[in-house]
């Protein structure tokens, strides 16, 4: 039975019936706002073409609307993706129910690549089936993963022994010249109190002292003499900086130990 036979068949009275169409247009009006205003890319496409984009889409595109309607939908993907995008989209048009998530590159009006990150899920649209997808653009994050990722084989690599300790003393990372300077593996320093490698009267008050001093100065600097696997003690300078969660919490400090 469709919606306008339930309103006349099933509710008799003309003022239930006002109150429900002024349901159904209000609730419509909600989820038009709620999809206008989102801070996603929200659209609606068939087997080739653009149906539908939300604000936020056509901004990530730049294209409006109406000219986004009038191309192909793989003339707004990066052509080395064209091929793996139309094969999901045919996986869509098959009747593959469940969501489906990817990342891909669009190419905007202006030229510029963009990095995205795809969900979508079928839907019917105007009687017939179609793909409604979300998308935000990843681009920045992205650049971020690759610059630190970049960092992180600096650091690695150069040739000053680093460690981080947490709040409680004990190591969680430790890069190349550390682990040769102190003759353990990675994993065998990963959880290990950074106590244990300090060789004074007093360790555990040595690395408590430098942490709170790192904590309440932004640095500390002085000699500590360590020992590692081979239990031979050197006298190392040492210098510390805070380490952070989420830019601005104390999780501990980042070591850099000088022979």
């Amino acid at each position: 039975m469709s919606d306008s036979n339930f309103l006349k068949e099933e509710v008799s009275d003309e003022a239930t019936q006002s109150v429900i169409r002024m349901l159904v247009v209000e609730s419509e009006q909600k989820y038009k706002t709620l999809v206008e205003n989102a801070l996603a890319g929200i659209f609606i496409i068939d087997q080739s073409n653009v149906l539908y984009g939300n604000p936020y889409m056509t901004d990530l595109i730049g294209y409006t609307l109406e000219e986004a309607r009038s191309m192909k939908v793989l003339d707004l993907i990066d052509p080395s993706l064209r091929d793996a995008t139309m094969k999901r989209m045919m996986v869509r048009q098959q009747g593959d129910s469940g969501p489906m998530d990817f990342e891909t590159k669009l190419i905007r009006k202006d030229g510029k690549i963009v990095d995205i990150s795809v969900r979508t899920v079928p839907c019917m649209y105007k009687g017939s089936l179609a793909i409604l997808g979300t998308a935000i653009d990843i681009t920045e994050r992205n650049i971020t993963e690759v610059k630190l990722g970049q960092l992180a084989e600096t650091v690695e690599n150069i040739p000053i022994a680093l460690l981080n300790i947490d709040t409680s003393g004990e190591i969680c990372y430790s890069n190349r010249e550390a682990t040769r300077l102190l003759g353990y593996e990675e994993r065998e320093m990963a959880g290990m109190p950074m106590a244990e490698v300090v060789k004074d009267k007093n360790p555990g008050k040595s690395v408590a002292n430098m942490l709170l001093a790192t904590r309440n100065d932004g640095r500390w600097a002085g000699e500590l003499p360590v020992s590692g696997k081979d239990s031979i003690t050197i006298t190392t300078r040492v210098s510390t900086i805070p380490l952070l969660e989420r830019g601005e919490v104390f999780a501990g400090a980042t070591v850099f130990l000088t022979a």
